[in-house]
């Protein structure tokens, strides 16, 4: 037996020298028995504690994780974008969890080692330099304004490692493709097939409908369309809707989540007495419109105004007398999953959704009910599908600068997009899963990633 002993260390210890910076780059984790963090999984994988660890080292934006065991036995490892110091509301105990995250938070890419980490306010720190990303939407002066305020400026980039870092830790998730929102329509869901970045989830299906195209639901199905801002702006949201049943369940016309937490449900109710009602529980904030009548259609439009929280249902384009606040704060409305579920609940049929950042008038929503689409003019900057960064040529036509002076040595592409018009910096993602940047026009409105010097 001791020669057996012997024979395995002598085996493991050429390995272990071999395998040097498989430690180096290994580190020490602090591991917490019986504890996870939720709602912050970049991805699940089929990996022992030890593996676990190593993979989160080699991935940018992993900042902890969870490990444990599925039903079967099977050892199952999550990667989080956050840790328990970042997010200490989804950090919790659960049984069977172990919860980890390096003591020394560290990416190595060959002999480049830049510190990272979350920070408390979802900041998030690599080496001395802090970024956070904020979804409302302004202009690129706006935007700068309120990165000073903050004590830093909007966010400059001297490596790839640094561009990929608040690409992947920030803003990989979200909808910031190449594109334009010219219109001012947050999304105009025709349900025709046609519909960039809207998902049918189970039996949800693309039909015609009285000569209408239509997603189909059937009680459990849904629909995923990305993430757009409500929680800091006027808007109106618009749909036709054909219940197939009557119902006193609730049917989701929209529902934003942050995790496993809904934050906002806004739908309707096909049965009971009709009439608007606000509902406010576990912060969960829930605007129904009862007494929509089953088999036929129905066009149903909700204002709701930023300020004052007052919102009011029109139906079939005509105003109702019943109207209500919300309450608490329209803030609550924000959710931070990338996507908002559409028509849960629902058994029937979806056509032609539009969302506004602002509110319509009513013969704006007299259009909409009749299909009259074009007759909506935006009295809003345009919205860019995009982050603002502090790239710009405003001081001078055609030289390109930080706004911060950092000196301009690392592009992820060359050509921007540079043109007399088009003087302001932002970050956008294109081929599905690259970063890239491109000018555009400072006065449109987008969001933006702010960086503090430490």
């Amino acid at each position: 037996m001791w020669c057996q002993v012997l024979i395995v260390l002598a085996v493991a210890m050429p390995s272990a020298q071999a395998n040097n910076s498989f430690f180096k780059n290994f580190g020490v984790f602090d591991i917490e028995p019986g504890h996870a963090l939720d709602g912050h999984v970049i991805k699940s994988l089929p990996l022992f504690k030890a593996d676990c660890m190593e993979t989160c080292k080699e991935t940018l934006s992993c900042f902890s994780i969870n490990t444990y065991k599925d039903q079967h036995g099977n050892n199952l490892c999550d990667l989080n974008r956050s840790t328990k110091k970042q997010s200490p509301k989804s950090y919790s105990k659960r049984v069977g969890y172990d919860y980890s995250e390096p003591l020394k938070g560290e990416f190595c890419l060959k002999d480049d080692c830049p510190t990272k980490e979350a920070l408390p306010d979802n900041w998030y720190k690599f080496n001395s330099s802090s970024y956070k990303y904020f979804i409302n939407t302004t202009n690129w002066d706006g935007a700068r304004k309120h990165c000073q305020e903050l004590g830093g400026d909007l966010a400059s980039f001297s490596s790839e490692t640094e561009n990929e870092f608040v690409f992947k830790t920030m803003l990989h998730d979200l909808n910031i493709t190449n594109e334009s929102n010219t219109s001012g329509l947050y999304p105009h869901l025709k349900f025709n097939g046609t519909d960039a970045g809207l998902s049918l989830i189970g039996a949800a299906q693309f039909e015609t409908k009285d000569s209408k195209p239509a997603v189909s639901f059937n009680g459990t199905s849904y629909a995923e369309i990305p993430r757009f801002d409500l929680h800091s702006t006027d808007f109106t949201i618009a749909v036709h809707v054909f219940p197939r049943t009557a119902s006193s369940a609730e049917q989701i016309l929209l529902e934003g989540f942050t995790g496993s937490s809904s934050i906002f449900e806004i739908g309707i109710d096909s049965m009971n007495s009709s009439g608007i009602s606000i509902a406010t529980t576990n912060s969960v904030i829930k605007v129904y419109y009862k007494g929509i009548p089953n088999q036929k259609w129905t066009h149903i439009a909700f204002t709701w105004n930023y300020k004052t929280g007052v919102v009011v249902p029109h139906i079939n384009g005509q105003r109702s007398s019943s109207t209500a606040s919300t309450s608490p704060s329209p803030k609550s409305f924000r959710a931070m999953d990338p996507f908002y579920q559409i028509g849960k609940g629902l058994d029937g049929w979806m056509s032609n959704m539009v969302v506004v950042p602002r509110i319509l008038t009513s013969q704006e929503i007299k259009d909409l009910f009749n299909g009259a689409i074009s007759n909506i003019t935006d009295t809003q900057p345009s919205i860019l599908q995009g982050a603002w960064v502090g790239l710009n040529d405003k001081a001078t036509e055609g030289i390109i600068q930080w706004s911060d002076g950092l000196p301009l040595t690392y592009k992820p592409n060359e050509e921007l997009g540079n043109s007399e018009k088009k003087d302001c910096g932002l970050f956008i993602k294109i081929n599905g899963d690259e970063s890239a940047w491109k000018t555009e026009i400072c006065q449109a409105n987008a969001t933006y990633v702010c960086k503090k010097n430490h």
